[in-house]
């Protein structure tokens, strides 16, 4: 991963230090989780055959003013974290190790329609819940479209804002769709499709040979089960504001059902 030697020693602290932090649960009373839910991704068998191919037709660049707003995304809600991030606004002060991937979809039907609102470094002001918790856009590192095409938009190994505390260890992939695969259309509804799955579980084996320290996965909708510190991962959660989570539906347990079946197959 080239993680610079005192970047990872820093990273390597940080990360004893969340073990005691961990953020406070959110507002609402969650039901028992069911542990063996959860699948962990590693080790997955891969073959070179299997290799994705990844388009960088959107790919941003990771300029200093984004790396600023990512650092006082942080500053506000992984402090631990942020007290040992590298002074310099490069890409390699916000780079971090991959643990877990979480799977997304848009709600917003299009992929121009996704570019053109994850692209501005600034969050919409009108997610007033979102946006007064940090200036840094919502972001990801993989958009796959309707057909099965996967993008590249932020590096795999560079902190985007897309998930509640676990941004900082958390590969996102978001599917261009509003529903759960299986999920009837119908005006105003775009389910998430068979060439979806197929590229997710294609680009989920080509991360976990990238990435020793990948093990998790989980779709959006799963993330506040890692508060549960019984949960595989339940480590990796950190949210320092307290009350600050959202409700997700997204992916939605099918598609979440069926790639699993898919990831514990030999390809």
């Amino acid at each position: 991963m080239n993680i610079p030697v005192m970047h990872a020693a820093r990273l390597a602290v940080a990360a004893a230090l969340l073990v005691t932090c961990l953020g406070c649960g959110g507002p609402k009373k969650r039901k028992p989780i069911k542990l063996v839910d959860h699948y962990t991704v590693l080790p997955l068998d891969i073959t070179e055959d299997d290799a994705p191919e990844i388009k960088n037709t959107y790919k941003i660049e990771i300029d200093p003013e984004r790396i600023e707003l990512t650092k006082e995304y942080l500053r506000l809600h992984n402090y631990e974290l942020y007290r040992y991030l590298p002074t310099e606004n490069l890409p390699s002060s916000i780079r971090f190790q991959p643990q877990i991937v979480v799977v997304h979809y848009t709600v917003i039907p299009t992929l121009k329609g996704v570019i053109d609102y994850f692209s501005p470094k600034i969050i919409d002001s009108s997610r007033e819940a979102v946006a007064k918790n940090g200036a840094l856009n919502v972001g990801v590192q993989f958009i796959v479209d309707r057909d099965g095409t996967i993008y590249s938009f932020y590096p795999e190994n560079i902190m985007a804002r897309h998930t509640i505390g676990l941004n900082h260890v958390a590969i996102g992939i978001e599917n261009v769709g509003n529903a759960d695969l299986g999920t009837p259309a119908g005006p105003g509804k775009l389910p998430l499709t068979p060439e979806q799955l197929d590229a997710n579980e294609k680009l989920i084996r080509y991360l976990s040979g990238e990435y020793v320290t990948l093990r998790y996965l989980i779709g959006h909708h799963e993330y506040r089960d890692l508060e549960n510190r019984r949960h595989p991962a339940g480590h990796l959660f950190h949210e320092d504001v307290p009350g600050y989570r959202t409700e997700k539906v997204d992916p939605g347990p099918n598609f979440m059902k069926k790639l699993r079946e898919r990831l514990k197959k030999k390809p």
